[in-house]
């Protein structure tokens, strides 16, 4: 009986001792635990502090560059105000009916008047002041409201504008061109600039078909000398290019260029030729 009294003691003994030991453990992992968590919430802390310190930072400068932007702007707007009144006043010219003045004489009324911060009846005005003649006899009867001055603008470029006008005004120039003559530079210089006039408005234009191989290319080439159309034959052959209107142009700015070195050469810069 006193044995078995001795075994239950030490049982409850060893039971005491489990328990104290699971409390304690119990309690050290909750307070590790609290401490973790702690730790995490200030690190958090930390580093939105951390952010917004940035951010407090980083907005003073942006506002500098904005209000320095700003000034750029503003100094390059009154610089430009002042480039604008120091310049020289353009003329416009009297338009009389001649369609080959008409670009021109539009370019120039477009610019100063139509662009110009006005009600249209005081454009139309205006546009009355800048034309003569049968010119004027077309717009006049029109009336003076706001719509009659855009149908006389149009009226204006059906009349006497268009693309196609141009064009073929620019052709007739390149086949009533003088002929060329031999070592004369400057017969070759005016070509070769009504060359680019019409080159380039015929591509504007999508008229590609006309810069091939047909009558403006062969109208072009009677304008030149024998030996000269002799030299650009040749050319052609020694480059293997394909005959057309453009390389025909880019063959007379060669021959420009060499005849101006060799005249510049000879007579020197400041001689008329």
């Amino acid at each position: 009986m006193e044995k078995i009294e001795e075994e239950f003691t030490d049982a409850e003994k060893e039971c005491r001792d489990y328990l104290i030991e699971s409390k304690l453990a119990s309690n050290v992992g909750s307070s590790v635990s609290r401490i973790s968590k702690r730790d995490n919430v200030y690190s958090e802390n930390k580093v939105e502090g951390k952010h917004v310190t940035e951010e407090k930072e980083v907005k003073p400068e942006f506002e500098q560059t904005t209000k320095e932007e700003n000034n750029n702007k503003q100094l390059k707007s009154e610089l430009g105000s002042d480039m604008w009144k120091q310049l020289k006043r353009v003329s416009i010219p009297i338009f009389k009916g001649d369609k080959r003045n008409f670009q021109s004489w539009k370019a120039a009324f477009l610019a100063c008047i139509d662009q110009a911060p006005a009600t249209k009846e005081y454009k139309l005005l205006q546009l009355r002041q800048y034309v003569e003649g049968e010119t004027l006899q077309v717009i006049e009867n029109l009336g003076h409201s706001a719509v009659a001055y855009d149908a006389a603008k149009e009226c204006l470029e059906r009349k006497y504008g268009g693309q196609r006008r141009q064009i073929t005004l620019y052709i007739e120039e390149l086949e009533n061109f003088k002929p060329m003559r031999e070592g004369i530079a400057k017969d070759i210089e005016h070509s070769a600039d009504f060359l680019d006039i019409a080159v380039v408005n015929l591509k504007e234009a999508g008229r590609f078909e006309e810069l091939k191989n047909g009558s403006l290319y062969n109208t072009l080439q009677r304008k030149m000398t024998e030996s000269m159309l002799s030299r650009y034959h040749r050319w052609i052959f020694e480059s293997g290019k394909t005959e057309s209107v453009e390389c025909l142009r880019e063959w007379i700015l060669q021959e420009v260029e060499f005849q101006t070195i060799a005249s510049e050469t000879i007579h020197g810069l400041s001689a008329k030729h």
